[in-house]
């Protein structure tokens, strides 16, 4: 192999200094799939007007391009290729031996200099028409020679495009001062409309040609960005330039964002509000997006879900200084979102201001699990991440909100209306009382918010039927009155995802006192959820937390995952646990999940309940992840004892599909790599109708079979689950790796 790609050394050589995985990091809620591991490419940045500095920057930005484009080609012909020279010679820092144990995307994350001032056209260079267009002599030669070597003759005589994935990943920092944020957003709105006008007229003038030369053609294929504005203020200028941006259809993989909005001084309430509310709205906006509208046709193919939203992934970060009027707004814009299916919630709430927690549990009730939400939100994954308290007095007020009938009267503390709740569409023009005193009575005097177009989803409560002013609540300002007059009564019309199906909790809190009120909370929604994970501090000890009393809270779950530090050894802070329970055959059955032992943070403890076949935890423990990683415990008399427990467990255990240990040393690894990729007794789907139809009209043929034989006839006929073992050693120093064939 190194002699037959010897000549993509020079090009993985140019690439070394400017691509790597992102480095590890835990997430929120914890992925047991073998995603691919998606690679980083930083382009070269170019900080001068020095003619011949410009050129040379130019130069060595069209070699990374072209690298990169042939690296992708070779593993779109050969792929243990494509893993020898990433890593032999683009030496990647990673653990090598956890490279090879997952598959690589032929998707990348593009980093660009967002401090330079022409960063845009970067952009458009490395994902427009530059590359067909203007290759390099030694480019063209080098895709020959990959073509060449393609031992499945797959390209054939005709041209083979091989689309490469690029999702911007755009980070910004400091106080951008130089170059305001908003107007960089801006330009890569409009550089993203420049690459798409760059392909459609180079289709439609040399696309064809192209084809009838034959051979390896690479074009670079814009993903939404991912866009994180959490290490920056949310100013009001830049609050616009986003809103614009929504507003304009472009979608986002990924959208960051740390709230609430920074009110500078010099700039009244009433501009900050609005500047917050109009943002909030389009966040959340109550109007359903399709791909096919997005502002340039994004490539959609490497996205899991075939009907994709606007923002795939919102994570909104609520710092304690959040007044309580902004978390208002953002919830009553919130409980009708229709751009995103997944929303992270990171709520820093100041532990010690009690009335300020209920109020946020309250309307975070409203927000997500209301029937108003379950009506109008197309949300159906929340994760809830820096939970440090929730108590019993917090449970109490959220559960109110669920059971009120008249929920917005009860957030506001505002009489019983003789008129029920209604939704009705605010004509153009309207004004729009959104200031209040401390009583909660309408500052009369303010300015009022007028906006130039109806607003949908206005809701109204506490009305008495004659008033000239109505209560109301407006999507992304929170309480307001407006004029009788200028309300259109609509018939509901629900486009709602029907509530939440999966739910993922993030403890930050050291103690469980403070906790009480997870159960009763859970009880609450738990319904709904066909999936739930409760991620602990690794300092949160799991006493007093019923474990079964959480799976009860759930009596449709199909999923749970849970996480802890090992109570053994608490000492060891690195020390820590994940278990995901899978309860699908219980409910298939229609039986209740027994009781189970939820001492499993002791893991010698834990692996002899796994190794136990009657045991309720080893019939349902699908996955488990094990880590090790304080060094001391590498040299401690119990490693080892922790190393053969789950070892032994492996031996005996036919029910865990996933098993991943994260150990400071590399000593243990072939040992536990013997189980990897080994058969187990489950499958991963039922054996075909078709295929049992086959067999019993044979049957007949056959002697007397009775109807247990021939459940587990069909049992062993279906396909099989494959075991897949992750042994990770962080600390693993680099070498050279000969790739094993796949």
């Amino acid at each position: 192999m190194k002699q037959r790609w010897s000549f993509m050394v020079r090009w993985c050589k140019i690439l070394k200094p400017h691509i790597d995985t992102p480095p590890y990091e835990e997430k929120e809620e914890y992925d047991w799939s073998k995603d691919p591991l998606v690679l980083e490419v930083t382009l070269p940045s170019c900080d001068t007007e020095v003619e011949n500095e410009i050129n040379n920057f130019r130069q060595e930005f069209q070699r990374v391009q072209e690298a990169v484009a042939l690296l992708v080609a070779v593993k779109h012909v050969d792929y243990n290729a494509f893993l020898y020279l990433l890593l032999n010679h683009c030496k990647l820092w990673r653990d090598q031996r956890y490279i090879l144990q997952h598959p690589f995307s032929s998707k990348f994350l593009l980093d660009v200099d967002k401090e330079e001032g022409n960063f845009e056209f970067d952009l458009v260079r490395f994902c427009g028409t530059h590359l067909l267009m203007y290759p390099s002599k030694e480019y063209l030669s080098a895709l020959s020679q990959i073509k060449a070597l393609d031992d499945t003759k797959q390209s054939g005589l005709s041209a083979v495009w091989i689309e490469i994935p690029v999702s911007l990943d755009l980070f910004f920092w400091g106080d951008g001062s130089e170059f305001p944020y908003g107007e960089k957003l801006k330009r890569i709105a409009m550089a993203e409309k420049e690459i798409e006008r760059q392909w459609k007229q180079y289709n439609v003038h040399i696309g064809e040609k192209t084809l009838a030369i034959g051979g390896l053609c690479c074009k670079f294929v814009l993903e939404p960005m991912n866009l994180h504005l959490t290490e920056i203020d949310l100013t009001a200028e830049l609050a616009q330039a986003l809103t614009n941006l929504i507003e304009d259809n472009v979608w986002f993989s990924l959208l960051e964002v740390t709230i609430p909005i920074d009110r500078v001084s010099g700039i009244n309430e009433f501009v900050s509000r609005k500047s917050f509310g109009l943002l909030i709205r389009r966040m959340f906006d109550s109007t359903r997006r399709i791909k096919s509208s997005a502002h340039i046709n994004y490539n959609f193919n490497e996205c899991q879900n075939s009907q994709p939203s606007q923002i795939m992934v919102l994570e909104i970060i609520c710092e304690e200084t959040m007044e309580a009027w902004d978390f208002e707004a953002m919830c009553s814009a919130m409980v009708l979102t229709q751009t995103t299916k997944k929303l992270l919630l990171k709520l820093k709430n100041n532990e010690d201001d009690q009335t300020n927690h209920e109020a946020w549990w309250k309307w975070l009730a409203y927000a997500l699990f209301s029937k108003r939400a379950r009506d109008y939100s197309s949300l159906e994954t929340l994760i809830i991440d820096g939970l440090g308290r929730l108590n019993t007095n917090e449970a109490r007020a959220f559960i109110s909100v669920l059971e009120s009938e008249h929920p917005e009267e009860l957030l506001f503390g505002t009489p019983r209306g003789v008129v029920d709740e209604r939704d009705a569409t605010l004509r153009s023009g309207s004004a729009i009382r959104w200031e209040f005193d401390d009583q909660g009575e309408p500052v009369v005097d303010s300015s009022h918010l007028i906006f130039e177009y109806p607003t949908q989803f206005i809701r109204t409560f506490s009305d008495d039927g004659t008033s000239e002013w109505v209560n109301v609540l407006v999507p992304g300002f929170g309480r307001c009155q407006v004029q009788r007059c200028n309300l259109e009564f609509t018939a509901p019309v629900a486009n709602g995802s029907g509530g939440l199906t999966s739910l993922t909790i993030v403890i930050e809190k050291r103690r469980t006192p403070g906790m009480e009120g997870l159960v009763p909370f859970l009880e609450s929604i738990g319904s709904s959820l066909t999936a739930l994970s409760v991620f602990a501090n690794p300092h949160f000890p799991w006493y007093g937390i019923d474990g079964n009393g959480i799976v009860r809270s759930c009596p449709n779950s199909q999923e749970l995952t849970l996480s802890s530090p090992n109570l053994q050894e608490l000492t060891l802070s690195r020390e820590r646990v994940v278990i995901h329970l899978d309860f699908t055959d219980f409910r298939a059955a229609k039986i209740s999940v027994p009781e189970i032992s939820f001492a499993w943070t002791n893991v010698p403890a834990l692996a002899k309940q796994l190794s136990d076949p009657n045991n309720p935890l080893a019939k349902c423990t699908r996955h488990l992840n094990v880590s090790l990683l304080d060094v001391r415990v590498g040299r401690a008399s119990n490693f080892e004892f922790f190393m053969n427990a789950l070892l032994d467990m492996l031996k005996v255990n036919e029910r865990l599909e996933h098993l991943k240990v994260r150990s400071p040393s590399t000593y243990y690894y072939e040992r536990f790599m013997r189980f990897n990729w080994k058969p187990i007794y489950r499958q991963r789907k039922p054996l075909s109708k078709k295929c049992k139809a086959a067999f019993l009209s044979i049957k007949l043929m056959i002697d007397q079979i009775d109807e247990h034989v021939l459940v587990n006839i069909f049992s062993f006929a279906a396909p099989s689950i494959f075991r897949e073992v992750y042994f990770i050693c962080p600390s693993y120093p680099r070498r050279t790796l000969v790739v094993p064939a796949h």
